[in-house]
């Protein structure tokens, strides 16, 4: 009686990219928006969460003054 052998695993899959370096400094939040202001602030430079930062940074330094 002759054993079936396990398929070997010397195929290996391609390495994946290394991402982008995570800030460790950023958490992720979920915020509820209207789809009009989600696509336009996509379009803004750096992007939605860039806005979003700047708009809350600035808000935030003025109620501070």
């Amino acid at each position: 009686m002759s054993k079936k052998e396990a398929p070997s695993m010397e195929t290996e899959k391609p390495r994946k990219k290394p991402g982008p370096i995570a800030n460790p400094n950023l958490v992720s939040a979920t915020v509820k928006l209207e789809a009009d202001l989600v696509e336009w602030g996509k379009n803004q430079p750096g992007g939605l969460s860039a806005l979003l930062r700047q708009m809350l940074r600035e808000a935030k330094d003025k109620a501070e003054q």
